[in-house]
């Protein structure tokens, strides 16, 4: 199974710097897929056409991985309360 965290949309492609289409490319969709890290930092990849559906089966494939780990932490948490207790709240050091 392979994953993929970011996130694929389709941008208009040929832009010139005035923001008009270049007539060869006018309607021609280009994919990107955009992922980002901690710090604000992003990075894109150009995908080709043919790459789009497996980016997104591995983008649905690392989205359910994401929210079973989250499922984990959150029953490994439980199990480290006492019985019945409260999360309890961090104390300040006088």
């Amino acid at each position: 199974m392979r994953r993929a965290r970011g996130q694929a949309s389709k941008k208009p492609q040929g832009r010139k710097p005035r923001g008009e289409f270049a007539p060869a490319a006018a309607g021609t969709p280009l994919w990107v897929l955009t992922i980002s890290y901690a710090g604000g930092r992003t990075r894109q990849f150009s995908l080709r056409r043919e790459q789009v559906d497996d980016v997104r089966r591995w983008l649905g494939n690392y989205h359910k991985l994401k929210e079973a780990l989250e499922d984990i932490c959150e029953l490994n948490h439980a199990l480290l309360r006492p019985d019945g207790a409260a999360p309890r709240r961090a104390r300040k050091n006088p």
